[in-house]
């Protein structure tokens, strides 16, 4: 045994160490192998298992709005976008240049599940992530309105994230204390680490849902430097993830809850006509369980009402 492969197992926890060599003896390939030479896998085997255990906790604790989201889903030309202007954000390039992205739309055109794609790309990337809608920041100012501590506190946890997603991003004009909470995320955010914005309006309409005053100046300034825009079109790639899950069959309570919708009825109404030959399914289940017999006669003692009398039958 080498002096370099020795220096290698000595950093090996034993609960790691016991976990590769079980995944060793259950692949063929490396069973095969002399003793010398599978103790040569175990780092490598190591490396790639820890990534993986750090991969699935990142993916798990960002709690995506789309947490089936991926690049191998993502239909650019259905959606209206280049596929090359996703290449580069997709590998993580913003990050490394501390770029902010801005992915504007209108409602429903996909900005939210692309949002999703970027940020389980860079759990992948063990980059740590955290996605927030805009509108679930007043809850946290409101339940703790009088613990300037804890709004502190909180403010800080989202700028240590290396990267930011923020949903429906000034979807509603905020107020003042709002934007001051805002200003000092970005300024905390700003040359350090990329924020991901996603919302239905561009960068010349978000001055004014900032309140317009020099507060807004200060942070569109930091917005906008050094960052991209991904428009999204209004060719609708959440309808496209809401067809792939009605045509694989899901529940519609379940499709409600991942399309982020607070009633039933509103997926329903938006999303009830992709539902295939519904009429005609219903139609067959009914076959054979409903029964009639036709009448012979009228029972009815009036026939005035043109719509109630032929009703009123007696059956044989």
């Amino acid at each position: 045994m080498n002096m370099e492969l020795k220096k290698q197992l000595t950093v090996l926890e034993p609960g790691d160490l016991v976990s590769v060599i079980e995944n060793q003896e259950k692949n063929v390939s490396p069973a095969d192998l002399n003793y010398n030479d599978r103790l040569e896998h175990l780092p490598a085997e190591l490396i790639t298992e820890r990534q993986n255990r750090l991969i699935a906790r990142l993916t798990k604790n960002v709690e995506l709005k789309c947490p089936n989201a991926s690049l191998g889903t993502l239909d650019c030309e259905a959606g209206g976008i280049s596929r090359d202007m996703i290449v580069n954000p997709a590998s993580m390039g913003f990050v490394s240049a501390d770029a902010n992205l801005s992915i504007t739309g209108a409602r429903g055109a996909g900005k939210t599940y692309l949002s999703c794609v970027l940020g389980a790309e860079a759990c992948k990337q063990t980059l740590r992530t955290c996605y927030i809608r805009m509108p679930d920041m007043p809850g946290h100012f409101q339940n703790h309105k009088d613990n300037l501590r804890e709004q502190v506190r909180y403010r800080k946890r989202l700028g240590n994230y290396k990267v930011l997603i923020i949903d429906e991003w000034l979807n509603y004009k905020i107020n003042e204390r709002e934007s001051k909470f805002i200003y000092k995320l970005i300024e905390q955010r700003c040359g350090s680490s990329p924020t991901i914005f996603a919302g239905q309006y561009d960068a010349e309409d978000r001055h004014e849902r900032l309140g317009g005053e020099a507060q807004a100046d200060s942070i569109m300034d930091r917005i906008i430097h050094n960052s991209y825009t991904i428009p999204a079109t209004a060719n609708n790639l959440r309808k496209l993830y809401a067809s792939l899950l009605i045509s694989m069959g899901e529940n519609p309570l379940l499709i409600k809850e991942r399309l982020g919708h607070e009633k039933i009825q509103t997926t329903l109404g938006t999303y009830g006509h992709l539902y295939p030959n519904s009429n005609l399914e219903v139609a067959n289940k009914l076959t054979g369980v409903l029964t009639y017999t036709p009448a012979s006669h009228s029972i009815a003692d009036y026939t005035s009402n043109q719509h109630t009398a032929i009703y009123h039958r007696e059956v044989e």
